[in-house]
């Protein structure tokens, strides 16, 4: 899960959408909250872990690759 997260957090941040500028979509919130419209906070290793689950983990790599 530690690596999952790591690749996760390389990006920076989660993919812009117009239609969800406030990052409300899946699983983004467990993740972190945007600081404004152009930064991104993480919350903390051990508070994502304790929240997210490794599907959660796979469908946010899988955005951030385009995948989706």
């Amino acid at each position: 899960m530690f690596e999952l997260l790591d690749e996760i957090e390389s990006y920076g941040s989660p993919p812009f959408k117009e239609d969800d500028p406030l990052y409300y979509r899946a699983p983004w919130p467990k993740f972190g909250t945007p600081l404004d419209s152009a930064r991104w906070a993480w919350w903390s290793i051990p508070l994502i872990l304790e929240n997210v689950t490794k599907e959660e983990m796979l469908q946010a790599l899988s955005e951030l690759k385009g995948e989706q």
